[in-house]
């Protein structure tokens, strides 16, 4: 956290950082999901949290990605993290 943000809590700031606008050139509409250069797996996740970052994996359907995006960030960010939604026809 950097000194304008010294009195906020983890949480608050984690929140105010993840619900930013998507960018309109965004490849993919969930959390986490970048293109990929393999063609048989064109979707890769990854998560960035507090200076770090996690390579989830290549996946070959957007949703899969996410899911595994989702899965992760509970596991590192906690009951706070902002996952992905799914509508029923996508499952």
């Amino acid at each position: 956290m950097s000194y304008y943000t010294k009195n906020v809590d983890e949480k608050e700031y984690y929140i105010k950082l993840a619900s930013r606008p998507n960018s309109k050139k965004k490849f993919s509409k969930y959390k986490g999901v970048t293109s990929n250069n393999n063609p048989k797996k064109p979707y890769r996740a990854s998560l960035a949290y507090q200076g770090r970052r996690w390579f989830i994996g290549a996946f070959e359907n957007e949703i899969d990605a996410a899911k595994a995006w989702n899965k992760l960030a509970l596991h590192v960010i906690g009951n706070h993290a902002l996952i992905n939604v799914f509508d029923d026809t996508e499952e």
